[in-house]
């Protein structure tokens, strides 16, 4: 196994990583989009391996692929009126 294999990850090295918020893991590992694991008694350590790195990673990505796939519908009238005013449509 590779020494990067076996790598694992705090919220923060993870969040300082990708540029984004620790809150913004946590979000992540609360919503169980990321999996991490908790180390020793009380609270713990929270830590994320490297394989759930990865695999958070590759589905924020299908994540992204999707959305910008589907088009943004607006529900309401008044809201899509003045999108569409504003865009002369």
């Amino acid at each position: 196994m590779k020494n990067e294999e076996k790598r694992w990850w705090t919220v923060r090295q993870l969040a300082a990583h990708y540029g984004v918020s620790v809150r913004s893991v946590y979000v992540a590992i609360d919503a169980g989009r990321l999996l991490a694991h908790r180390f020793g008694a009380g609270y713990g350590a929270i830590r994320i391996s490297e394989a759930n790195r990865i695999a958070w990673e590759e589905s924020s990505r299908q994540e992204a692929a999707t959305r910008a796939a589907t088009p943004f519908v607006r529900k309401d009238p008044e809201a899509k009126r003045l999108i569409d005013k504003h865009l002369n449509r």
